[in-house]
């Protein structure tokens, strides 16, 4: 990083490749589901009309998700969505 008359410069080293997900069980005495993260897809894609689907390996029991998707389309533009499903 370089400061300059009140200016802050910094040069991205650019996007990483993804390491491939390693599901780990992780349970408390309870077996409530302890995983913050449940499920990593690095390259979905899209149909025609814009749409894709999923499946996710929920816990045991029902519960509130957070759905996160983020990424970069084709022409290098970044998309964030999140959103919550009930189980």
């Amino acid at each position: 990083m370089v400061h300059d008359y009140g200016i802050m410069q910094y040069t991205h080293s650019g996007y990483s490749r993804y390491t491939p997900f390693s599901l780990q069980e992780r349970h408390d005495a309870a077996g409530h589901d302890l995983r913050s993260t449940i499920q990593w897809l690095p390259n979905l894609t899209f149909d025609e009309a814009g749409r894709m689907s999923i499946e996710i390996c929920t816990g045991p029991s029902p519960g509130n998700y957070a759905i996160l998707i983020e990424g970069v389309t084709e022409s290098g533009q970044p998309i964030s969505q999140k959103f919550a499903i009930h189980w």
